[in-house]
């Protein structure tokens, strides 16, 4: 899983590592609405990009750490919400997270959703039942197309050390997934809504680290290696995208072309700012921050790509 084949010879996937994804602000609520919705924050109205992949005939499915059906959810300024056109996964994995005895009212660094400590509900650490119902939920629709969101909130923590108790759990569940087979049809998408953000001792000592890596994301894909991969170049495609500056619009417009292909119909659904990955994206001089298409979304505090 280290490194893509262009001769499809050693290895039965090709991933690919996007290294100028650049998140438009260093907050959650800035990136995840651009990137299930395909708007900007500010703007009012939306459609989830779940709607269309129900639309399309997929079973999906949602599970996190969090109290939250949407991310974003918890956002005073109601106004940039209310009209948002939010379509229920067939399948979540929320209630247990609102147990009082873990989600607290204010965030606190000592317990809770967002404390430096480790994370634990009803004698295992919360991230155990959210992999576990990602593997029950892809056991019970093994021939039906499937998409499915799992939301890890262990990075956001100050200390940055409770990240690296998930690194065996996810070795284990796409380990697992291998193993029987189901990567064979699945694509896999590895995700952060914003860089390095939340204040710690690097915040304090003004760490280049911390101010560099802010608003620089993580973004993997993982496909497998069949013919779909190389029609039309698409494999070549998605390694010259892999150097080009991108952002959470981005992957909302792949997801989307995932969702309903060559459907002409859903032009509509694509967002403004933003290209498929899965295709070349053939606008890479305009990409930057001070660009037309980011200069009001982008602050020049923010921007890490000059």
């Amino acid at each position: 899983f280290t490194r893509y084949d262009d001769n499809k010879t050693t290895k039965d996937f090709s991933v690919f590592q996007f290294l100028k994804y650049h998140t438009l602000k260093p907050q959650t609520v800035y990136n995840i609405k651009p990137m299930f919705y395909g708007v900007h924050y500010y703007d009012i109205e939306g459609t989830n990009i779940v709607k269309y992949y129900k639309q399309q005939g997929f079973i999906t499915g949602h599970t996190g750490t969090t109290c939250d059906k949407e991310i974003f959810a918890f956002v005073p300024t109601k106004k940039y919400l209310n009209k948002l056109d939010y379509d229920l996964y067939d399948h979540e994995n929320i209630a247990m997270y609102c147990d009082r005895n873990f989600e607290q009212k204010y965030a606190r660094i000592t317990v809770g959703h967002n404390s430096q400590f480790l994370r634990c509900l009803h004698g295992k650490m919360v991230f155990e039942p959210a992999i576990e119902y990602t593997e029950k939920f892809w056991e019970a629709y093994l021939n039906e197309k499937k998409f499915f969101r799992i939301h890890m909130n262990e990075a956001h923590d100050g200390s940055n050390s409770l990240i690296s108790n998930l690194d065996e759990p996810i070795f284990n569940l796409i380990t697992k997934f291998y193993t029987k087979g189901w990567l064979n049809n699945t694509m896999l998408m590895i995700m952060s809504d914003h860089g390095m953000q939340l204040p710690g001792p690097w915040t304090l000592f003004g760490s280049q680290d911390y101010l560099l890596e802010r608003t620089l994301g993580t973004l993997f894909f993982m496909i497998p290696n069949d013919d779909r991969l190389y029609k039309n170049n698409r494999y070549g495609d998605i390694v010259y995208n892999q150097q080009i500056f991108v952002t959470p619009f981005d992957i909302h417009d792949s997801l989307l072309e995932i969702a309903v292909g060559n459907d002409t119909n859903y032009n509509f659904a694509y967002s403004k700012s933003g290209q498929s990955l899965l295709k070349r994206i053939g606008d890479y001089k305009e990409r930057y921050c001070e660009s037309p298409k980011y200069n009001y979304q982008i602050l020049p505090y923010d921007c890490q790509c000059h």
